[in-house]
């Protein structure tokens, strides 16, 4: 995982994150990770280290679906 590899949203029914905890209507989750070793990414490319993400968001059961 990189430094910000873990991040948790919480958002309301439109889809903005909040604070408020009564308004909550979705979690948007995502994971960053970063190769142990340098790779290239194809054809005559620079070898370097990639980064890549993975995120999904996951409605809460009973949430009122606009």
């Amino acid at each position: 995982l990189t430094a910000n590899g873990f991040q948790l949203q919480y958002l309301d029914s439109t889809g903005v994150a909040t604070a408020d905890l009564t308004a909550i209507n979705s979690v948007r989750l995502t994971v960053r990770g970063l190769t142990d070793a340098p790779v290239r990414a194809g054809g005559q490319a620079q070898v370097a280290r990639a980064q890549e993400a993975l995120v999904t968001q996951v409605l809460l059961r009973n949430s009122v679906r606009p």
